[in-house]
């Protein structure tokens, strides 16, 4: 298990921050970093332990020119070779046939390869990955059949 940030409630009404570096046998590791009364009290806290648990951790370089850049212009978001690989195995294991070309159930399948998900997020992944998701509501209505 990799270590990650908690922010949990406290008695007094504060959130506390901590690192959950294991789980071993029902006790968890934990380093209490503080506890936050304010939003940014809770950003600055978990800034500190995101740096804690990455600390030591140089960055790899590549030998690349490190060129200015915040001029890098983004033209798209869509993942479009992984999208058609996907698309082309579920096709080829006759998934297209099986679910009767169904838009919804091959949307949940794509989503849930991309990220393992609930229903519920699997637009989030979609969205993430540059396709249109059909609306949850569709997406509950349309899965049992």
């Amino acid at each position: 298990m990799s270590p990650y940030v908690r922010k949990v409630p406290t008695a007094s009404g504060a959130k506390a921050v901590q690192i959950i570096w294991s789980k071993k046998r029902g006790h968890a590791e934990v380093e209490h970093i503080g506890s936050a009364h304010d939003e940014a009290e809770l950003e600055l806290l978990t800034a500190v332990a995101r740096q804690r648990i990455h600390a030591g951790q140089d960055e790899l370089d590549l030998g690349l020119p490190v060129g200015d850049q915040s001029s890098v212009e983004i033209l798209g978001t869509r993942m479009g070779r992984l999208l058609d690989a996907i698309g082309a195995v579920y096709r080829q294991l006759g998934f297209d046939t099986v679910a009767g070309a169904d838009e919804v159930f091959e949307q949940l399948v794509t989503a849930r390869i991309i990220e393992p998900t609930s229903k519920q997020d699997a637009a989030r992944v979609l969205e993430e990955a540059g396709v249109a998701p059909v609306s949850y509501p569709t997406l509950k209505r349309r899965l049992p059949g």
